[in-house]
């Protein structure tokens, strides 16, 4: 009767392990807030957690994957996104972030330049999506379409970092 009492309950810490690790909502704005942090996250809908970061100079500076993406756009007048999306259950590499992306700045939605694949796992993806810079926008607002059979998801920063 221990050895199954023990058998059980270290079952019981498994799951509850594996379900704190892999369930619950990503923390940050919930979708469709506008926030001012430069990193954005959405709320995980369809098993899929969108979390995207308006690379100002100073965040490209750090991260040395970003780098030559910004370099080969200078002089352009443009907003790159740093895009990371996690997922246990849906294929990421299947979706071309450039078609499915709009970027508002209170003129209209504009769609992406070029999406820059940094990794194109399946299941943790990660690209930098380029777009027209936003003249003096005091919103800018992300819009992604279709992943994880989420119709839309939304993030908002306000203002947008410069």
């Amino acid at each position: 009767m221990t050895r199954r009492r023990i058998a059980l309950t270290a079952l019981l810490i498994m799951l509850v392990a594996v379900a704190a690790a892999c369930g619950g909502k990503a923390s940050g704005a919930p979708s469709g807030a506008a926030a001012s942090s430069a990193t954005q996250k959405d709320d995980g809908a369809g098993s899929v957690t969108l979390e995207v970061t308006w690379a100002t100079p100073a965040y490209v500076a750090e991260d040395e994957k970003l780098r030559p993406i910004a370099e080969s756009r200078a002089g352009e007048d443009v907003v790159l996104l740093h895009v990371k999306m996690n997922t246990h259950s849906v294929d990421l590499s299947k979706y071309d972030l450039a078609k499915i992306s709009t970027l508002d700045g209170g003129g209209g939605p504009e769609p992406a330049i070029e999406s820059v694949t940094i990794s194109d796992d399946q299941h943790h993806a990660e690209a930098v999506l380029i777009f027209k810079r936003p003249a003096k926008a005091s919103t800018a607002t992300l819009i992604v379409r279709e992943i994880g059979g989420v119709p839309e998801r939304t993030l908002r920063w306000s203002p947008p970092p410069s």
